[in-house]
């Protein structure tokens, strides 16, 4: 049995990408580098804890997977202070916004289709 709460939610990856940006600087921007320092992290992003139970001669074997958070980047990996976590939250509900017209990530954008292929190019 698999007990998985990472699951059923997902990182904020916009966050993530706007906390590396606060920390490179916008103008430095590589998504190779951001998934090479995921990678070099993933045994401290997810860990599990293994619990047994014996019924009836059964024995049932519990993995819970645990993640450490979106914060873990912010204070691990970018080691970002609280005015810089402050400014890539900032970023971050403007890229929101921006994409998807509010803080709720609507599916339509209010941007032109122009702009739009710019953007997602």
């Amino acid at each position: 049995m698999i007990s998985d709460d990472f699951h059923y939610g997902s990182a904020k990856a916009m966050l993530i990408l706007c906390q590396y940006s606060v920390w490179k600087g916008t103008e430095d921007i590589s998504t190779e580098e951001v998934m090479s320092l995921i990678q070099n992290h993933a045994d401290a992003l997810f860990t599990y804890d293994v619990s047994t139970s014996t019924s009836d001669g059964i024995t049932t074997y519990t993995y819970k997977v645990q993640y450490a958070g979106d914060d873990y980047f912010a204070d691990e990996i970018f080691r970002l202070n609280e005015k810089e976590k402050q400014k890539a939250l900032d970023y971050a509900s403007n890229l929101q916004i921006f994409l998807y017209g509010s803080m709720m990530g609507a599916v339509s954008a209010q941007v032109s289709a122009e702009v739009w292929h710019i953007a997602i190019s």
